[in-house]
């Protein structure tokens, strides 16, 4: 009995050591105690020495090899969206790069990574929570990987939430942004047939050489005529949607029996909530 209860009473201290090196962060090397970042100050951009960050609990410490530029950036250097409380005043919400310290047993230092970040790419450094980190596929560049997580990973949720099918007709709003861009390439690939709605005819030109059918220009006034016209039937089976407050009524108009809207509002349009006439 006594020796179980020592046997025991080991295993128990050993499993305590064990649990208390996986808590603490693992470092490929001593880090410096700060870094170079780009914050927002008087709506530009500038290169400022902060503190290096240090991986918290559930965390791993990135080494950052490229990053990418979203339009929440842009307005915030513009100083037009602040900085959610708590978050990094550092400039970034995406990056790829090389685990240099974790506090996750999901990921091991020297891992090749892409991550999405609340705010904090823009650096030499940045701590991110493991569960929105991804290993970099060997076939992407740094600079590939770093545009994935932001635009890639929200076209991907929004087509999921739309359930599009092989054959359906899928109409993308503002289809030359990152997200728009993306959505088009994914919906192609998921067999379906894209229209689209974008702010100029170069920018329709850019869109139907990655797979859209047509579309119509915005600028020219209300688009539902143009996307009946090129939509079989005259209807469309689901519609990605970030404008949200000035579409809202003729993606209704648009869609079919049966039909799908994903919608979001950007932060330019918040103010302008969307109005519908459910009048037969």
């Amino acid at each position: 009995m006594l020796r179980t209860a020592a046997i025991a009473a080991a295993g128990a201290a050993v499993a305590a050591c064990l649990y208390a090196l996986t808590r603490r962060p693992r470092l490929a090397f001593d880090l410096p105690g700060t870094m170079s970042a780009i914050v927002a100050r008087d709506a530009a951009c500038t290169v400022a020495t902060v503190p290096t960050p240090q991986p918290a609990a559930g965390e791993v410490l990135i080494q950052v090899r490229a990053t990418a530029i979203n339009r929440l950036d842009v307005m915030q250097r513009r100083g037009k969206s602040p900085v959610p409380k708590g978050v990094t005043e550092v400039l970034g919400l995406e990056a790829a790069g090389i685990v240099v310290a974790t506090s996750s047993a999901a990921f091991e230092v020297g891992d090749e990574v892409l991550a999405l970040v609340p705010g904090g790419s823009y650096a030499e450094y940045v701590a991110v929570d493991a569960t929105t980190v991804m290993r970099k596929p060997r076939s992407m560049s740094w600079a590939e990987a770093a545009s994935v997580p932001e635009a890639w990973l929200t076209a991907s949720l929004n087509l999921r939430l739309a359930n599009v099918s092989p054959g359906e007709t899928v109409l993308i709003h503002a289809a030359a942004s990152g997200v728009g861009v993306a959505s088009v390439q994914l919906a192609r690939a998921a067999g379906a047939r894209v229209l689209v709605t974008v702010g100029s005819a170069a920018k329709l030109e850019l869109a139907q050489s990655l797979g859209a059918s047509g579309g119509a220009l915005r600028h020219d006034g209300p688009w539902l005529e143009a996307v009946r016209a090129a939509a079989p039937g005259g209807k469309v089976d689901a519609v990605l949607d970030c404008v949200a407050g000035a579409y809202a009524e003729q993606n209704v108009e648009a869609l079919g029996v049966d039909g799908r809207l994903v919608s979001g509002l950007s932060s330019l349009n918040r103010s302008r909530s969307p109005t519908l006439s459910l009048s037969c």
